[in-house]
């Protein structure tokens, strides 16, 4: 790798919301679903159907994985992710100098765990 850093970061391929996400320090979110209003020039997930409620369905997953994130979990969004950053998180910076809003936040307190549940989606 260029930096260097293969011992520090991992990827992961799967579904969220469907597949066990592994516990992190960060969570750096890019428009993870503009593909849902955009449309996207690479097949990233070829076959999936890009609709309204698998929008919802995924948005939420984010949601619940922020709220079950341990205290001192870091949240970095540029563009959002289309959700609200939950209840426990304290945001700490922003950067508004770029096209769109770079925004870091720091889980202070815990949240709820259960506020809904996140059933599989097949559409």
């Amino acid at each position: 790798m260029v930096f260097d850093v293969r011992d520090r970061v991992s990827f992961v391929h799967g579904a969220l919301g469907v597949m066990a996400t592994p516990s992190a320090e960060a969570y750096y979110l890019y428009n993870p679903f503009g593909q849902y209003f955009f449309g996207s020039h690479h097949d990233v997930d070829a076959g999936v159907e890009y609709n309204a409620t698998r929008h919802a369905h995924d948005v939420a997953a984010v949601e619940q994985l922020l709220r079950q994130a341990p205290i001192g979990t870091y949240v970095l969004t540029y563009n959002g992710f289309g959700g609200r950053v939950p209840a426990g998180y304290r945001q700490i910076r922003v950067d508004d100098k770029l096209p769109s809003d770079l925004r870091l936040w720091r889980k202070e307190r815990s949240t709820p765990r259960f506020l809904f549940s996140i059933r599989s989606c097949d559409v």
